[in-house]
């Protein structure tokens, strides 16, 4: 835009050159007519012919003021919308930066939150391990079954056992099967973990 702007102000100083010289040699001309009478109708013709010249180099300079007037003015309406485009992005990187913070928070928050469910599983399991069996295995027959073995599986393994045993017999069997697939589920993790991790 620079060097357009450039351009046009060097076109106008040529312009303007050419003019002042052409006044000047017109006036030099004007002038050696004005010292000899016998050349007055050629003075008048010259003159008479000058006329539109200087006309034309008027309106010529008049076009390129307005012209670059014009690129001015462009130019200014290009840095405005340029201003504008750089203060939308601050805001957007603003904006992405306080998404990205908020993000960070509830993957904590969430962190957290499972930490202190699992917390609190492994404290219900522990306090329904310490109960006699009889009277725990009257709570897990009232219990969702996926619910009960999520306990079962946090227990040790005899605790578990005197529960199962005290339960009915159609629940204790429901509990059982959904702890053979976690636990089928669990081998084959670890066994496609073991075999996605590179021998050394």
């Amino acid at each position: 835009m620079q060097t357009r702007q450039m351009r046009t102000g060097a076109l106008a100083v040529l312009a303007t050159c050419f003019l002042l010289s052409a006044l000047l040699r017109a006036s030099e001309v004007v002038a050696e007519l004005a010292e000899r009478p016998d050349l007055a109708a050629a003075r008048e013709a010259y003159l008479d012919r000058l006329e539109p010249g200087l006309a034309e180099a008027g309106a010529l300079s008049r076009v390129l003021d307005e012209r670059e007037a014009a690129l001015a003015a462009g130019e200014a309406a290009l840095e405005a919308r340029r201003a504008a485009l750089s203060e939308a992005e601050a805001r957007l990187a603003e904006r992405l930066g306080q998404l990205k913070a908020l993000r960070e928070d509830l993957a904590e928050t969430l962190a957290e939150a499972r930490g202190a469910a699992a917390k609190d599983v492994a404290h219900l399991a522990a306090t329904y391990a310490r109960m006699k069996p009889k009277q725990a295995g009257a709570v897990f027959n009232t219990m969702e079954p996926t619910f009960a073995a999520g306990f079962l599986a946090e227990m040790p393994p005899d605790s578990a056992a005197g529960i199962l045993a005290s339960m009915d017999p159609e629940r204790a069997y429901a509990l059982s099967i959904l702890l053979a697939s976690r636990h089928s589920s669990l081998d084959a993790a670890a066994g496609d973990q073991a075999t996605a991790e590179p021998s050394q």
